[in-house]
């Protein structure tokens, strides 16, 4: 892990600002990973799901779709004709 890493060196050079500064991210590190590991394991028992979708991002999601269809039907479509031409 580099912040551990870089808290050795700043223990090395006794700079006590860098390893103050590597301790706070040894820290928020191990609670993102235990945040993670906590989702993980709801999402497997399913249990309720820390990660889903807000209506706005489930809308916003849909209008993006709905604007790349027809670049999508041309794409696979330019794609059928040359299969057809091969």
């Amino acid at each position: 892990d580099r912040s551990r890493y870089i808290k050795a060196l700043a223990v090395a050079a006794k700079n006590q600002d860098v390893e103050a500064l590597a301790t706070r991210l040894i820290t928020a590190h191990s609670a993102t990973v235990d945040w993670l590991t906590t989702v993980l394991a709801e999402d497997a028992l399913g249990g309720p799901a820390a990660l889903r979708r807000t209506p706005l991002q489930a809308a916003t999601g849909l209008a993006v779709k709905l604007a790349n269809l027809p670049f999508t039907w041309s794409t696979r479509g330019a794609e059928r004709f040359a299969e057809t031409l091969r």
